[in-house]
C-alpha cells in the first residue's frame, strides 16, 4: 500500500507543497524491499533466491559472478602496482593557463597531476585515490568504493 503524505515547506519566501510517497510493505511478508518487477526480496530470511539476470541462485548480500570477478581482477591489478616501485614521467610542458587548469599551479598539485600521469602512461588502469596513490585494496573502508567500480566495470564489458 503506497501513501502519499503532502506538507508545506518554504523555499526562498515561497510556500511549496511537497508529497512524499511511503510505501509499507505488510508485515506478514517479513519483506523490507519491493523490486521494480513487483517482486518480494525478503532479506530477513537469509535464504538465497533466483537471480534472474545471473541465471542462478544467489545469497543474500552476494555480489553477481561478473562483478565479483571484474572486483577480483580490479584487486589483483591494484597488489601487482602496489608491489612496483611508482612510475616516473619527465614532466609534461605546459602554458601557465593549462597548468591552471589542470591544479598544477601548486607543487603538490603538479605531483599529483605527474603521478597520475605516469600511472596511466604505464599502463595502470585502476581506481587512484584523491592523491593519485593506488589505495590499499585489502582496507576495510575501501570496500564499498571498490564494489560500486566493479559494477561500472562488469557493466562495460
Amino acid at each position: 500500500m503506497t501513501q502519499v503524505r503532502r506538507h508545506q515547506r518554504v523555499t526562498r519566501g515561497r510556500a511549496v507543497t511537497v508529497r512524499a510517497h511511503e510505501r509499507s510493505v505488510p508485515a506478514s511478508r517479513g519483506a523490507d524491499t519491493v523490486w521494480d518487477d513487483g517482486t518480494w526480496n525478503d532479506s530477513s530470511s537469509g535464504d538465497s533466491y533466483w537471480d534472474e539476470e545471473q541465471g542462478c541462485w544467489t545469497e543474500p548480500g552476494a555480489l553477481p559472478a561478473d562483478v565479483q570477478q571484474a572486483l577480483d581482477g580490479m584487486k589483483d591489478e591494484m597488489r601487482e602496482w602496489r608491489s612496483r616501485p611508482v612510475p616516473s614521467l619527465p614532466p609534461e610542458p605546459m602554458s601557465p593557463q593549462m597548468a591552471k587548469l589542470l591544479g598544477c599551479d601548486t607543487p603538490e598539485g603538479r605531483e599529483r597531476f605527474e603521478r597520475l600521469r605516469a600511472y596511466r602512461e604505464s599502463g595502470y588502469h585502476g581506481p587512484l585515490d584523491q592523491d593519485s596513490n593506488i589505495p590499499d585494496p585489502d582496507d576495510p573502508d575501501e570496500q564499498d568504493a571498490l564494489e560500486a567500480l566493479a559494477h561500472m566495470r562488469a557493466a562495460s564489458n
